[in-house]
């Protein structure tokens, strides 16, 4: 079964998974200094803050890009709330400097609908490649990082869950109540998908764009039909990346990339991007 291979490479990726709660009050702030004041200055603090040595400057920049209600998915940990956040975060990059190692974003940022995907590569002191990675970044209404997404590396190879082959079908499918329940086996209630053009949440929602693209553009989703999990909590994948193609009717293809964050097995969030960008 699928589903059975899916487990069993969560059985061989060994994460260290930690929880937290929502900041509770004014005593987890590392710093007094304010909030950055929109999504542009949140970048340049959470990317600051990767080169920044000094420990209390670093974790005040982190946590100044931060919402209050923020989280971290990565393979260290999965965490929820501001601390829990700039704890791990400053972790991570202490880790790095503790290896004679930096974080260094040699291409531009890609931003849209709240969200932002940036690659980068770790080096160590001679300029030497470590890792190659890439970050998927939210943003609540303010402009705060709402949610980090760190895929570093390569991620422990699986097929597709039956969630995520339930996804493939129904966009192929073109009947309202047949895509409907596959959805809802795919998909949490108030799953959220972006792609290039369009920010849709909530399962009818997407039900009735999947039916518009499928009028306009008369394609095929095509999965890959292997996934890379890079976060799990236990035997569940909490963050998976997995290419896609989009087979038009013509003869051309559309290649994406999704990133794709789960909750109880299903997916509560994916944003599907060119695979080219980067």
């Amino acid at each position: 079964m699928t589903q059975t291979r899916f487990h069993l490479a969560l059985a061989a990726l060994s994460l260290a998974v930690a929880c937290g709660d929502p900041d509770a009050n004014v005593a987890d702030l590392v710093c007094a200094d304010p909030s950055a004041i929109d999504a542009e200055e949140a970048v340049w603090l959470y990317l600051a803050a990767w080169s920044e040595e000094d420990a209390f400057e670093r974790r005040c920049m982190i946590q100044r890009s931060l919402a209050v209600d923020a989280g971290f998915v990565g393979a260290a940990a999965s965490v929820e709330g501001r601390a829990a956040t700039v704890q791990q975060l400053d972790a991570r990059i202490a880790s790095l400097f503790g290896q004679g190692a930096i974080r260094e974003t040699p291409n531009a940022m890609e931003t849209r609908h709240q969200e932002a995907r940036l690659a980068w590569v770790t080096k160590d002191a001679s300029g030497t490649l470590i890792e190659r990675g890439e970050d998927w970044l939210e943003f609540d209404e303010e402009g705060l990082l709402l949610r980090i997404h760190i895929f570093a590396g390569q991620g422990m190879e699986a097929s597709p869950s039956d969630p995520l082959l339930a996804w493939e079908r129904a966009w192929n499918t073109r009947d309202d109540a047949s895509r409907a329940d596959a959805l809802s086996e795919a998909a949490t209630e108030v799953v959220r998908f972006t792609d290039l053009l369009t920010d849709v949440r909530g399962r009818d929602a997407l039900g009735a764009e999947i039916g518009r693209q499928q009028d306009l553009l008369g394609g095929t989703l095509e999965l890959s039909d292997r996934v890379e999990i890079f976060a799990a909590v236990g035997a569940e994948a909490v963050l998976v990346r997995q290419s896609a193609e989009i087979v038009l009717p013509q003869g051309g293809v559309i290649r994406v990339v999704n990133y794709v964050r789960l909750r109880g097995g299903r997916i509560e969030r994916l944003s599907g991007f060119p695979s080219s960008a980067l």
